[in-house]
């Protein structure tokens, strides 16, 4: 899921989970350098990129779970 902030031009990505554990394949498309270029391309700058799933927060890389 993209947010597109239109003021600012920036945008922030959402992989949705539906379980309860951390797996690396949770943010596969969010470390993907391709689809960083397409995205920012359309909706600006991305400043944020996060997995919401059932389980406790953590901060993973430069992702926050």
């Amino acid at each position: 899921m993209i947010i597109y902030d239109k003021s600012s031009n920036t945008c922030k990505l959402y992989e949705i989970k539906h379980n309860d554990r951390i797996d690396d394949n949770q943010f596969r498309f969010l470390v993907d350098k391709d689809k960083y270029e397409l995205i920012e391309s359309k909706y600006g700058i991305i400043v944020g990129k996060y997995v919401l799933y059932r389980g406790q927060n953590k901060k993973l890389r430069t992702l926050i779970i």
